[in-house]
C-alpha cells in the first residue's frame, strides 16, 4: 500500500504556459522503501509520453511544480 502523502500526488496535472503539460499516472512500490513514480508528458498535440523515475528523483526534478 502507498502511503497516503505520496497518493496525494497522483492524478495531479501541471499544464505550462505553452500549453505542455505533466501527469502523473501512478505510483508503485518496486523495492522496500523506494516508490517509483509513473508520468506523461504531453508536447503540444502530440501523442503523450511514458516515463517512470524513482520518486525521490522525480521530487527533486519536479517537485516544484506540484507542491
Amino acid at each position: 500500500m502507498i502511503p497516503e502523502k505520496l497518493q496525494v500526488y497522483v492524478g495531479r496535472r501541471f499544464t505550462f504556459p505553452d500549453g505542455n503539460n505533466i501527469f502523473i499516472r501512478e505510483i508503485k512500490r518496486r523495492d522496500e522503501y523506494q516508490y517509483w513514480i509513473t508520468y506523461e508528458t504531453t508536447t503540444g498535440p502530440g501523442i503523450p509520453q511514458k516515463y517512470i523515475m524513482e520518486f525521490n528523483e522525480f521530487k527533486s526534478t519536479y517537485g516544484h511544480l506540484f507542491p
